[in-house]
Protein backbone atom coordinates (compact mmCIF):
# COMPACT_ATOMS: atom_id res chain seq x y z
CA UNK A 1 0.00 0.00 0.00
CA UNK A 2 1.92 3.76 -0.97
CA UNK A 3 1.56 6.60 0.53
CA UNK A 4 0.23 8.25 -2.17
CA UNK A 5 -2.94 5.99 -2.38
CA UNK A 6 -3.67 6.51 1.55
CA UNK A 7 -3.24 10.05 1.21
CA UNK A 8 -6.01 9.80 -2.10
CA UNK A 9 -8.42 8.08 -0.33
CA UNK A 10 -8.55 10.41 2.58
CA UNK A 11 -8.31 13.29 1.05
CA UNK A 12 -11.81 12.22 -1.64
CA UNK A 13 -13.28 11.95 1.93
CA UNK A 14 -12.31 15.17 2.97
CA UNK A 15 -13.41 16.56 0.28
CA UNK A 16 -16.93 14.60 0.09
CA UNK A 17 -17.14 15.75 3.42
CA UNK A 18 -16.21 19.28 3.08
CA UNK A 19 -19.01 19.19 -0.18
CA UNK A 20 -21.70 17.60 1.78
CA UNK A 21 -21.34 19.55 4.99
CA UNK A 22 -21.77 22.59 3.46
CA UNK A 23 -25.02 22.03 1.85
CA UNK A 24 -26.13 20.28 5.24
CA UNK A 25 -25.04 23.08 7.20
CA UNK A 26 -27.18 25.71 4.99
CA UNK A 27 -29.92 22.88 5.04
CA UNK A 28 -29.72 22.06 8.89
CA UNK A 29 -27.86 25.08 10.39
CA UNK A 30 -25.98 24.82 13.09
CA UNK A 31 -27.69 21.74 14.22
CA UNK A 32 -26.09 19.80 11.36
CA UNK A 33 -22.88 19.93 14.07
CA UNK A 34 -25.21 17.19 16.06
CA UNK A 35 -27.64 15.34 13.85
CA UNK A 36 -26.48 14.68 10.54
CA UNK A 37 -22.55 15.85 9.90
CA UNK A 38 -20.77 13.40 12.57
CA UNK A 39 -22.60 10.48 11.12
CA UNK A 40 -22.27 11.99 7.42
CA UNK A 41 -18.35 12.08 8.13
CA UNK A 42 -18.08 8.54 9.59
CA UNK A 43 -20.09 7.12 6.47
CA UNK A 44 -17.46 8.99 4.41
CA UNK A 45 -14.36 7.91 6.41
CA UNK A 46 -15.15 4.24 6.83
CA UNK A 47 -16.29 3.95 3.17
CA UNK A 48 -13.28 5.20 1.62
CA UNK A 49 -11.50 3.00 3.75
CA UNK A 50 -13.20 -0.44 2.96
CA UNK A 51 -13.49 0.88 -0.29
CA UNK A 52 -9.68 0.00 -1.35
CA UNK A 53 -8.37 -3.11 0.08
CA UNK A 54 -5.83 -2.49 2.71
CA UNK A 55 -6.51 1.13 3.83
CA UNK A 56 -6.61 0.91 7.29
CA UNK A 57 -9.60 3.00 8.68
CA UNK A 58 -7.40 4.46 11.61
CA UNK A 59 -5.34 5.75 9.68
CA UNK A 60 -8.09 7.88 6.83
CA UNK A 61 -9.67 9.26 10.37
CA UNK A 62 -6.42 10.64 11.31
CA UNK A 63 -5.52 11.86 7.79
CA UNK A 64 -8.80 13.28 7.77
CA UNK A 65 -8.42 15.36 11.20
CA UNK A 66 -5.39 16.52 9.91
CA UNK A 67 -6.93 17.92 6.90
CA UNK A 68 -9.75 19.38 8.84
CA UNK A 69 -7.21 20.68 11.32
CA UNK A 70 -5.20 22.29 8.31
CA UNK A 71 -9.06 23.74 6.82
CA UNK A 72 -9.34 25.79 10.67
CA UNK A 73 -5.91 27.03 10.72
CA UNK A 74 -6.32 28.04 7.32
CA UNK A 75 -9.82 29.99 8.25
CA UNK A 76 -7.34 32.05 10.56
CA UNK A 77 -10.27 32.48 13.72
CA UNK A 78 -9.38 32.98 17.35
CA UNK A 79 -8.24 29.91 18.63
CA UNK A 80 -7.96 28.27 15.04
CA UNK A 81 -5.06 26.19 16.23
CA UNK A 82 -6.89 24.82 19.88
CA UNK A 83 -9.91 24.32 17.32
CA UNK A 84 -7.64 22.47 14.95
CA UNK A 85 -6.45 20.70 17.58
CA UNK A 86 -10.07 19.43 19.14
CA UNK A 87 -10.78 18.36 15.20
CA UNK A 88 -7.72 16.41 14.59
CA UNK A 89 -8.24 14.52 18.50
CA UNK A 90 -11.97 13.94 17.66
CA UNK A 91 -10.89 12.51 14.55
CA UNK A 92 -8.34 10.05 15.53
CA UNK A 93 -10.76 9.13 18.56
CA UNK A 94 -13.51 8.09 16.60
CA UNK A 95 -10.89 6.20 14.42
CA UNK A 96 -9.76 4.22 17.03
CA UNK A 97 -12.82 3.66 18.80
CA UNK A 98 -13.77 2.34 15.09
CA UNK A 99 -11.04 0.15 14.80
CA UNK A 100 -11.93 -1.18 18.24
CA UNK A 101 -15.44 -1.72 17.36
CA UNK A 102 -14.80 -3.31 13.88
CA UNK A 103 -11.96 -5.44 15.21
CA UNK A 104 -13.58 -6.47 18.60
CA UNK A 105 -17.55 -6.77 17.24
CA UNK A 106 -16.62 -8.00 13.64
CA UNK A 107 -17.88 -5.65 10.93
CA UNK A 108 -18.16 -2.18 9.47
CA UNK A 109 -21.62 -1.43 10.83
CA UNK A 110 -20.45 -1.86 14.27
CA UNK A 111 -18.00 0.67 13.23
CA UNK A 112 -20.27 3.04 11.68
CA UNK A 113 -22.27 3.31 15.01
CA UNK A 114 -19.42 3.25 17.67
CA UNK A 115 -18.09 6.17 15.07
CA UNK A 116 -21.14 7.80 14.65
CA UNK A 117 -21.96 7.98 18.45
CA UNK A 118 -18.33 8.89 18.97
CA UNK A 119 -18.13 11.91 17.10
CA UNK A 120 -21.76 12.95 18.11
CA UNK A 121 -21.33 12.81 21.81
CA UNK A 122 -17.20 14.49 20.79
CA UNK A 123 -18.71 17.18 19.26
CA UNK A 124 -21.42 17.78 21.74
CA UNK A 125 -18.71 18.35 24.78
CA UNK A 126 -17.26 20.56 22.27
CA UNK A 127 -19.89 22.68 21.77
CA UNK A 128 -21.71 22.53 24.81
CA UNK A 129 -18.39 22.75 27.47
CA UNK A 130 -15.45 23.42 25.82
CA UNK A 131 -16.96 26.56 23.01
CA UNK A 132 -18.73 28.32 25.82
CA UNK A 133 -15.66 28.47 28.04
CA UNK A 134 -13.74 30.70 24.69
CA UNK A 135 -17.13 32.84 24.55
CA UNK A 136 -18.07 30.89 21.63
CA UNK A 137 -21.56 29.38 20.79
CA UNK A 138 -23.58 26.73 18.74
CA UNK A 139 -22.10 28.70 15.79
CA UNK A 140 -18.67 29.40 16.12
CA UNK A 141 -17.67 26.51 13.71
CA UNK A 142 -19.50 26.91 10.82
Amino acid sequence: MTLLLLFAVSLGAAAAAYLGNRALYRARGARAALTVVPWWEEALKLAAAAAVPGVPMLFVHVLFGALEFAYDLRRGENDALFLGLLTFAGHGLAGGVAMLAADGLGGLWWAYLAAGLTHTLYMAGVLYLVLPTLGAGMNARR
